[in-house]
């Protein structure tokens, strides 16, 4: 059991409709450590802006998911997500993606109809996806 979010509309984190919007001091997704445990139905809508440029090891829409997890209907566009924390040796869990940084071991991760557009740009050291980077 967990939460049940339903996204009612296309979302807008930052103002995407000029090319440079990420030079212009977008507004940065916040960074939260809980576990998350349940699904995201974005009922066919877009996620727009979904902008970090940080040093957290782990990073996505949700960071860290834990038990049964889906994703289903959601869309990722023109978001840029970039991360530096860790290195390529490093031992601790790392992991960026657009939808989740990192999964438990032992939680179930389910994505249906979920996309992420070529407009969106992932980059971190290690654990790096479109969807689940760990």
């Amino acid at each position: 059991m967990g939460y049940y979010y339903v996204i009612t509309s296309d979302i807008y984190l930052n103002d995407v409709s000029k090319s440079n919007w990420k030079d212009n001091s977008p507004n940065s997704w916040r960074y939260v450590e809980k576990y998350f445990r349940g699904t995201i139905d974005g009922a066919d809508h877009t996620i727009y802006g979904l902008y970090y440029n940080g040093n957290k090891k782990i990073f996505g829409l949700v960071n860290r998911i834990d038990g049964e997890t889906v994703f289903k209907n959601i869309r990722i566009s023109d978001s840029y997500i970039k991360t530096t924390g860790g290195t390529t040796e490093d031992d601790t869990l790392i992991g960026t993606a657009a939808f989740a940084g990192f999964a438990k071991t032992g939680a179930s991760l389910t994505a249906e109809n979920c996309y992420v557009s070529e407009s969106v740009l992932i980059s971190g050291v290690k654990g790096v996806a479109s969807f689940c980077g760990y």
